[in-house]
């Protein structure tokens, strides 16, 4: 440990402070985060379900269109917008699985953003808790057993300082 000096013992209360602050904001954060996880899990939920319902729609489509899904698949990554095929050459119930199918691949990516945004906070809030568990079971308490023993190294200096004043007096 340091020398038990008046100028350790004020540094060593204001690091404490300053600690014991930064701590109760990385409570603060984590809780916040905590917030933040359920509202983003709700959110994934709900993406989930409609996506379950546009799902099955979109089979209902294949299956009434006559079509295999393969079909949809091998164009899912195609950057296109539009079909690439000659609309005067489907029918409309081929049209309207082919754009449900579109949605369903766009809601897909959506979903799998907001999991790993998910994925993201709940990490974060993993690292956010260790940091504060870290402040709060180690430094915290390594300041204080500091503070605890330059205060008393400093008393028993003004403790003998007092008694060798008064046997100089004598």
């Amino acid at each position: 440990m340091d020398a038990a000096t008046k100028k350790n013992l004020i540094i060593t209360k204001k690091s404490l402070f300053l600690t014991r602050r930064g701590h109760d904001l990385l409570e603060k954060k984590f809780f916040a985060l905590q917030r933040e996880i359920k509202r983003a899990e709700k959110d994934v939920k709900k993406m989930r379900e409609a996506l379950c319902a546009l799902e099955r729609e979109g089979n209902r489509a294949l299956a009434s269109a006559g079509v295999s899904d393969d079909f949809f698949f091998e164009l899912k990554d195609s950057p296109i917008d539009f079909p690439p095929y000659k609309l005067d050459e489907t029918t409309v119930v081929f049209d309207t699985a082919f754009f449900l199918w579109r949605e369903i691949f766009a809601a897909r990516e959506e979903l799998e953003l907001s999991e790993s945004r998910l994925a993201n906070l709940k990490n974060r809030a993993l690292r956010t808790r260790k940091r504060a568990a870290a402040l709060g079971n180690v430094i915290i308490p390594k300041h204080e057993r500091r503070l605890k023993y330059i205060s008393e190294r400093l008393e028993e200096h003004e403790r003998d300082e007092v008694v060798r004043q008064k046997a100089a007096r004598r």
